[in-house]
Parts: C-alpha cells; sequence; structure tokens
C-alpha cells in the first residue's frame, strides 16, 4: 500500500538582491499548494549563523508588492545540544494569497543567510487543518540560483567596461576611477589584463549585496588625509571586493576604508568575505575594515596577503580566514570580533608580528589543519581562547601576552593528523580561566604568569565599543628583561613585579656552576693531599 502523499512544498533560494530602497530582502521563497482544505502554519524555523549583527527576528510575507506580514520568527540562541535557530512556533497561521517569503531586515546580516545555498534543505515546516490536526508535508528544496556569473565578462576588453560604467577614465588597459562620491548599483567586472586605479578621496557606494569582481589588478590608492572608502547606498551591506585569478596578483589597497561589507557568489563559487582572494596575491595597508557582516572580513584560498598597520573593527564573524594560504599580520588591531580574529587552516603558513587583538567571541588565534604560525610581539586580551592550536599544527609564540581569556590561553588538541604542538617563548600569560596549557604538547620558557597586564591602556577604538576616542595600535611589543621594577614588555602599561623570579634555565645554570666550582675545588684538594 502507498503511503498517502503530502501537501506539495516548494522551497527555493534568492539570488535576486534587495534595491537600495528595500526594507526587507528575501531569503527563501515558499510555494504551498492550496488546493484542498484550509491549512495553516504551526510551526516554521531555519538555522541561524548565531553571529554578532544578525537580525533579532526574520519574516514571512506575500510575494508582493504589499509584503504583508504573515508571521515573524524569533532568533533562538544556541543552548547546550540546541544549535542557534530563527523559528516561529505557536497559534496556527491561516495560508492565504500568494506564495510566501521569508525575509530579513535589509540593516542585518541577512546575507549571511542569503549565501547559504543548502538553507532550504534545513527548514523545518508544521502544518495543520482547520481542526488543528497535523498535515503530512511533501518538502520539494533546491540549493540557491547561482545569480551574476562574472566569469561571462572576465575577458572583456576595457572599452566594454567604460560602456557599462561612464564614470571611469584612463587609456589603454589602465581604468581609473577619479576622486569625488559615486555610486555602483550593478557588479562591476574588471577583465583579466586591465588594472582598476582608484584614486585618493574617492567614495563608491554600493547598493545591497553589489561587488566588485577583479579578474586584472586593483589598486585603491588613497592617503592618509583622502582615504578611498567603500560604504553601503541604502540601509542593506554590500557584497564583497573579489580578486579572482592569477591576473589579480599584485593587487593593492592603502589607506582604504571597507564599511559594512558581506558576502557574495560568482557564479556557483561562493565568497564568503568581504575582501575575498582566490589564487591571487594582494597586499593590504593602513585599513580601516568597519563591521563586516559576512562570514569572514578578509577570506583567503590558495593566494598569498600582507596586512600592515590595519584595523579590523566589530566584524560579525572572523576577522581574516585562510585557506592553503601564506599570510603575513603586523601591526594591526583587531577589536569585538564575532568569533576569530585570525583563522588559518588547510596547510597556511601564518605570520604574526606586533598585533592587538582585544575582545574575540572565538578564539584570538586558530591554526589548524597542518598549518604553521609564528606570533610575535602580539597581545591576545580577553579572548574565549587566546591561542588554539589543533590537528598536526605547529605554532611558536615569542615575546607576547595572552591575558584574560575566558576558557583558556592555549589549547592543543588532536585530529587526524595528531595533536597540535605550541612553544612559548619570553612571554607573559596572566588571568587566563581554565587550564591556560596543556604541558605535553606546550613547551614553555622563559615566560612569566606573574606580571598584571594592566586593560587601562587599551582604550576602545574609535565608533567601537564604550569609548569613543582615536587610537593607533600600540608599539611593538618587545620583549626585555627587567631590572628593578621596569615594565616587561615596551610600549604598553605592563606592571612587572620588583623582585623577578628567575627562569628555570638561569637555576640551571647557576647550579651547574656550583657544581663545577666544588669539583674543582676538590681536585685541588686532592692535589695538596698528594703533594703533603
Amino acid at each position: 500500500m502507498l503511503p498517502a502523499a503530502g501537501v506539495p512544498v516548494a522551497v527555493s533560494g534568492i539570488s535576486e538582491p534587495p534595491q537600495a530602497s528595500d526594507a526587507l530582502a528575501g531569503i527563501l521563497k515558499l510555494e504551498i499548494e492550496r488546493g484542498g482544505p484550509p491549512l495553516a502554519i504551526q510551526r516554521l524555523a531555519i538555522p541561524a549563523p548565531d553571529k554578532p549583527g544578525d537580525a533579532e527576528y526574520l519574516v514571512v510575507v506575500t510575494d508582493d508588492a504589499a509584503r504583508s506580514e504573515v508571521l515573524r520568527l524569533t532568533l533562538r540562541p544556541a543552548s547546550g545540544d540546541i544549535s542557534a535557530r530563527y523559528e516561529y512556533v505557536g497559534t496556527p497561521v491561516p495560508i492565504t494569497g500568494d506564495p510566501l517569503l521569508l525575509a530579513a531586515p535589509v540593516d542585518t546580516a541577512w546575507a549571511r543567510l542569503a549565501v547559504q545555498r543548502k538553507l532550504s534543505r534545513a527548514l523545518e515546516l508544521r502544518l495543520v487543518d482547520a481542526s488543528g490536526a497535523e498535515v503530512k508535508v511533501d518538502v520539494e528544496t533546491a540549493k540557491r540560483p547561482r545569480g551574476f556569473d562574472p566569469e561571462r565578462q572576465a575577458n572583456d576588453p576595457p572599452d566594454s567596461v567604460r560602456a557599462r560604467a561612464p564614470g571611469l577614465q584612463g587609456a589603454g588597459h589602465r581604468l581609473v576611477l577619479p576622486s569625488g562620491a559615486w555610486i555602483l548599483d550593478q557588479d562591476l567586472v574588471v577583465p583579466r589584463g586591465t588594472t582598476l586605479v582608484v584614486e585618493p578621496g574617492t567614495t563608491l557606494l554600493l547598493a545591497p549585496a553589489r561587488s566588485v569582481f577583479a579578474y586584472g589588478r586593483l589598486e585603491l590608492l588613497g592617503t592618509a588625509e583622502r582615504p578611498v572608502t567603500l560604504a553601503p547606498l541604502g540601509r542593506g551591506p554590500w557584497g564583497v571586493v573579489a580578486l579572482l585569478g592569477g591576473g589579480s596578483k599584485g593587487s593593492v589597497f592603502e589607506h582604504v576604508r571597507f564599511i559594512r561589507g558581506s558576502s557574495g557568489a560568482a557564479g556557483a563559487l561562493d565568497l564568503n568575505g568581504t575582501l575575498s582572494l582566490v589564487d591571487s596575491a594582494a597586499t593590504f595597508a593602513h585599513c580601516r575594515f568597519e563591521r563586516s557582516r559576512g562570514e569572514d572580513t578578509i577570506h583567503v584560498e590558495r593566494s598569498e596577503i600582507t596586512v600592515s598597520d590595519s584595523v579590523f573593527a566589530s566584524p560579525s564573524s572572523d576577522g581574516v580566514d585562510l585557506v592553503m594560504a601564506k599570510a603575513t599580520v603586523r601591526r594591526s588591531w583587531f577589536e569585538m570580533v564575532g568569533d576569530d580574529a585570525i583563522d588559518a587552516g588547510h596547510t597556511t603558513e601564518l605570520t604574526v608580528h606586533d598585533c592587538v587583538v582585544r575582545g574575540a567571541a572565538g578564539k584570538a588565534i586558530s591554526v589548524g589543519q597542518g598549518s604553521t604560525g609564528t606570533i610575535s610581539g602580539t597581545f591576545l586580551l580577553e579572548a574565549e581562547r587566546g591561542v588554539s592550536v589543533f590537528d598536526g599544527s605547529k605554532v611558536a609564540i615569542t615575546s607576547s601576552a595572552i591575558a584574560y581569556s575566558k576558557r583558556a590561553a592555549i589549547q592543543t588538541a588532536g585530529g587526524a593528523a595528531g595533536p597540535g604542538v605550541a612553544t612559548i617563548d619570553r612571554s607573559l600569560l596572566w588571568e587566563n580561566g581554565g587550564k591556560w596549557g596543556q604541558e605535553d604538547r606546550i613547551t614553555v620558557s622563559n615566560s612569566r604568569t606573574d606580571a598584571r597586564v594592566s586593560l587601562e591602556g587599551f582604550r576602545a577604538l574609535e565608533g567601537v565599543g564604550p569609548l569613543a576616542v582615536p587610537l593607533r595600535p600600540a608599539e611593538p611589543a618587545a620583549f626585555l628583561a627587567p631590572e628593578g621594577g621596569k615594565a616587561l614588555l615596551t610600549g604598553t602599561t605592563v606592571e612587572a613585579s620588583v623582585s623577578r623570579p628567575m627562569a628555570v634555565s638561569t637555576w640551571v645554570t647557576i647550579l651547574a656552576g656550583l657544581l663545577a666550582a666544588g669539583c674543582l675545588l676538590l681536585v685541588l684538594e686532592r692535589m695538596l693531599r698528594s703533594r703533603r
């Protein structure tokens, strides 16, 4: 006997971005066949990213010009084994009218939901009939449509780009966006063999989810007095700046402000970072990334980057995410990070010098999956975990401070490639919750746990946190062997004790010297006795 057929429900993703004037952005479309008796929705739920900046609610609206609200899903934070989700459950809501849209407010991180290709498969729906009895549902799901594919324009001549974007100037294969304020309401593609130069003082306002896809080089050349700014047009975050392929290698970003970018896609390729690099290479100097709403602020795959003298302020998830990459981050500041400040995985080579991470909901620095990390002169403050090393990875930490971690200063764990290994030398560990290290996988030398790290000298960045005062990152934190009551780390307000306990290596040296002197005295005594 065949099972009874249920009510057909088609769930599909939406690829069309909202308009700059829209208040809501569609994420999923629900088409519920209503040929039989009246039906009502009793429960509707989808997974939530559970990141800072997420919407507190989603709404189901009619798919028509009115966009009438049908019901509202409330954000339920993760608890125990239950993952975060948006959920409506309660009084049944009758289904009437057109197909329904599940939408989010445009001024939140709706983009992180919209780019999830399998989100439609994770939707949970419970329908009831007029009597309140549950009705069987047959859900047909589809991945998010691919949307715009920039590869189709990747080999276009520069003249065609000028035709689509009349504001661009320049000759030959060199396009120039001159100083001034410009609006980008369509995706812009920089073809292979072409260089786009953005002059100092330029402001580029991007419509929601609109992106710049570069198969050629980008040169955004701001100055301290006249930075280049990329900001949203309207309520919603814009999409991404993507460097795609070898033709984009050598791109340069200097004195650029990236305000509320998110994530996007290039055809079938997901781009998780406001700055996304795939098979490319670029340098970032004196840049500021503010309130990024993508899965990552900078996402790097099979690429090489250098980030210096830059600020990552309130990203909703990772600051820098690295996959099979080579990265150097120096003299940079990360504040109020939604997840990991720096996440290196899949055989990445990471070097971090003279940085400050203050406040990371995940790890300040995570190194895993066969990667290597070198950390020096760096302050990791008030993270959930200071440094995480796992799955065959190795990290060397010198001349650094890890303080006020909520769970652990350093965490090592296993994996398919074996345990992670960390070495710490000439560093400071202070007031970290839980177990600060696992001694069988962590080697500690010449380091201290008795010198207080004062947070009074680490003020909030402009526009971040309760204070709003300008602050440049701390000076390089060179480790010093203190004399008397001098500070342990320069350029900070570290309070060192006057009587510094000697390191184990110092005691070993002293004891070895005493033993050698004792042996010498015994030899002399025997020589004197033999002469008598």
